[in-house]
């Protein structure tokens, strides 16, 4: 990439969070206030790509749209922008729809899946549901619950490329998918814990997250999700098992941060009352997730301009010599692997993540390679091995 081509690039990240902050910033120019982005602005194609990979084009459109600065925007990058809001506009209407009918099914077979992530936030925080992107419903269900959810998903027409059976005693999720009428796909990510990360999955149980669930009217009168702490606990979580992985197969960096995560957090963080923030920091401290919390608030701080408590900020500081390391997410495989056992206590569950390591069932190595010949197992065994020692990032 050249100079100018990163110069571009640059600036359009720039915008991008400025419109997220403040609204009505003006397209850049040299006459532009002194308190915005003065100088060459971003071709609208670096700053449709910025919006689209961080997420957020929705949401920049309707931040910017109300406002007179809007008429100052290149009127062919307004008119993109107006397009690819009424498509997903739409398209999240009829995503809704089916969602909807989805967990009428489930509730109406007596199972009550909490919303999770950006589909609870998406129906509870936003101020329309479009406008948090997304590309999956998250479902928390009971263990027990699990194989029977999976067959009503499977009788309204979602299929998994993964086997149910394969990954229960190794991975903590299996996701579905179908496409209607209008060829728009369908996907619901099934979780029986809280996240697939070791880190987390067993921070959280289904009894405590379920006494601390809330309400989701928009998605039906039985439905719920978790309650505020809990999900300002995971967006954290979330965002910081994503920010540290790999960008790519075989890219040596990381993917960084994208600013729907911190716009998540950010209006989290807006919608907590006291006694929120309370149990937030006392789960934070309990869960050792003080230096991941710190992490993103500071991100979203500056990213957003979001104003935490100091009370909060500074109970998480004080605590957090006694916190999960961020090095736990950083790292290859093995790594990651070594840290986690660092940070976990039980000497039975360090046993149990070694052996789950080394030796998951065959039916999972199986559906991670794509393959159905068994005697390829003990090679695909040690490639496993050999893609968790590849060196990390940098």
């Amino acid at each position: 990439m050249n100079d100018i081509a990163t110069a571009s690039a640059h600036a359009a990240e720039q915008l991008v969070r400025a419109v997220l902050r403040s609204g009505g910033i003006d397209w850049p120019g040299d006459d532009a206030p002194a308190d915005q982005p003065r100088g060459p602005g971003p071709t609208a194609r670096d700053l449709l790509a910025a919006a689209a990979h961080h997420g957020v084009t929705l949401l920049l459109y309707a931040r910017l749209k109300p406002t007179a600065s809007w008429q100052t925007w290149p009127e062919a990058l307004r008119r993109a922008l107006e397009q690819q809001a009424q498509t997903a506009t739409t398209r999240d209407l009829l995503r809704t729809r089916e969602l909807v009918a989805t967990l009428a099914t489930l509730t109406a077979a007596g199972i009550t899946p909490l919303v999770m992530k950006g589909a609870a936030l998406a129906h509870s925080l936003y101020p329309a549901p479009a406008l948090r992107t997304r590309q999956d419903t998250d479902l928390l269900v009971r263990r027990d619950q699990a194989a029977p959810t999976a067959r009503l998903l499977e009788a309204r027409g979602y299929r998994s490329a993964q086997r149910l059976d394969a990954l229960a005693h190794f991975n903590h999720q299996i996701e579905y998918h179908q496409r209607d009428g209008y060829d728009i796909r369908h996907t619901i990510d099934l979780h029986w814990r809280i996240s697939n990360t070791e880190l987390f999955a067993l921070a959280w149980t289904q009894t405590e997250l379920a006494q601390r669930a809330v309400p989701v009217p928009a998605l039906g009168p039985a439905v719920r999700a978790l309650g505020f702490a809990d999900a300002l606990l995971l967006a954290c979580a979330h965002r910081a098992h994503h920010a540290y992985e790999p960008a790519g197969e075989g890219e040596d960096r990381y993917a960084g941060d994208r600013l729907i995560w911190l716009y998540d957090i950010h209006l989290l963080a807006q919608a907590m009352t006291t006694t929120d923030w309370e149990c937030f920091t006392r789960l934070a401290s309990a869960k050792r997730l003080q230096r991941i919390c710190l992490d993103s608030f500071t991100l979203t701080r500056q990213a957003l301009g979001t104003n935490f408590p100091g009370p909060v900020m500074a109970a998480l500081t004080r605590t957090a010599h006694r916190a999960i390391p961020l090095e736990a997410l950083q790292g290859n495989e093995l790594q990651r692997l070594l840290a986690t056992l660092r940070a976990t206590r039980s000497w039975a569950r360090r046993l149990g993540l070694i052996a789950s390591y080394l030796f998951p069932p065959p039916a999972y190595i199986l559906a991670k390679y794509d393959t159905q010949r068994r005697w390829q197992l003990p090679l695909l065994y040690v490639r496993r091995i050999a893609e968790g020692l590849r060196k990390p990032p940098g």
